[in-house]
């Protein structure tokens, strides 16, 4: 199966892949925050079924190729070309490799990586959904996660009476050599189904893991995100993910990732670190002007004053009550060395009522009468 593009999915181009370091890192949240901001299926709330589908399937991608191109390690290993064979065509194809046994093979065509690093444990990456008040005032959540832990009872070692698998020679992995017409020759490398992937079996296996050495556990951990978070910030726990399978190694990383998910019929921060509020005031007051109260979630309430002849859709800016953004994000997100202090704009919105009694229609006839002069 072809190898999904992350860079075209994230709208990177090939000068964006050039790029190193800090420059990297805000081309690449840059891009996510975009597509975010216009794939997140809480924009296709009242959207048919089959539009909400297609959004979260397409959110899933992005964060995908998020995740992937975001780690060093995930990248590299990503970016790692597969062996082409499409011009191996006649000649003696296993000539030069006759002198290699099979992991020497192995190495060559995937890239050694047979170096003197430890064994590191995998990632688990967790989306944690956020309110609005959760947003402005920072929160700290227990969440519940799963992860691969070496077996409690055998210690990750499997069971007793370890043996070589005969299948694969203790490799475990199985190469396959095929031909593929006259003189051309393909070769398929999968993991060995009989130990699978681990070069050997047990005589007596442990109960409680199966063998494996490894069991799947659910733990609890605490996530914390300051107050103004920025979606698709992530929350790291260094050693909490998926454990190495060897207990000298480097235990995974759980990585809790901020996804903003409240009511956007009142709020929304498209435009982060502004909050866009929708006002809907009375029509009346909103020819005649006067004052409003308004509550933002983690703030006092406070006192606006309304025009005379206000429009719908037009808008009014509470300066610095929108969202904080510490110097060290605002750098990075936005090559600006200083704090930023967002605003609250308020987007008016009013509607013109459905029926009159007759005082009211006599009021406003006389009303009439006044624009005329």
């Amino acid at each position: 199966m072809a190898q999904k593009d992350f860079y075209q999915i994230l709208g990177l181009n090939d000068s964006d892949k050039k790029l190193k370091g800090s420059e990297w890192d805000k081309k690449l949240k840059e891009k996510y925050r975009k597509l975010s901001r216009e794939w997140h299926p809480d924009r296709f709330g009242n959207k048919p079924e089959s539009e909400k589908k297609m959004a979260e399937e397409k959110m899933k991608e992005i964060n995908e190729a998020y995740e992937t191109l975001k780690d060093p390690d995930k990248r590299r290993q990503y970016d790692r070309p597969e062996p082409d064979f499409s011009n191996m065509g006649g000649g003696d194809f296993f000539g030069g490799f006759r002198d290699m046994n099979m992991n020497d093979m192995y190495d060559f065509f995937r890239g050694s990586e047979r170096t003197e690093r430890k064994p590191r444990g995998g990632y688990n990456d967790m989306r944690i959904p956020l309110s609005i008040e959760e947003v402005i005032n920072g929160c700290t959540k227990k969440v519940k996660y799963k992860r691969i832990v070496r077996c409690r009872d055998c210690h990750g070692v499997g069971g007793t009476g370890k043996k070589v698998c005969p299948h694969c020679h203790g490799r475990g992995r199985i190469i396959k050599n095929m031909q593929l017409g006259e003189n051309r020759f393909f070769q398929s490398e999968t993991t060995c189904p009989y130990c699978q992937g681990q070069g050997y079996k047990f005589e007596h296996p442990c109960k409680t893991c199966g063998g494996k050495g490894f069991e799947e556990v659910e733990e609890i951990i605490e996530v914390t995100f300051r107050p103004g978070v920025m979606e698709g910030e992530t929350f790291r726990a260094m050693g909490k993910g998926n454990q190495s399978p060897d207990k000298n190694g480097i235990d995974g990383d759980f990585n809790g990732i901020a996804v903003y998910s409240y009511d956007r019929s009142k709020f929304n921060l498209d435009n982060y670190p502004h909050i866009l509020y929708k006002a809907k005031l009375n029509w009346i007051d909103a020819l005649l002007g006067g004052k409003m109260s308004i509550k933002i979630p983690g703030k006092s309430e406070q006192t606006v004053e309304i025009p005379e002849c206000t429009k719908p859709g037009d808008q009014i800016t509470i300066k610095g009550a929108g969202l904080t953004v510490p110097r060290e994000i605002a750098y990075e997100a936005f090559a600006n060395n200083t704090p930023i202090q967002g605003d609250c704009i308020l987007c008016i919105e009013y509607s013109i009522p459905k029926s009159l009694t007759s005082e009211q229609k006599e009021i406003l006839k006389k009303f009439k009468k006044t624009l005329k002069k």
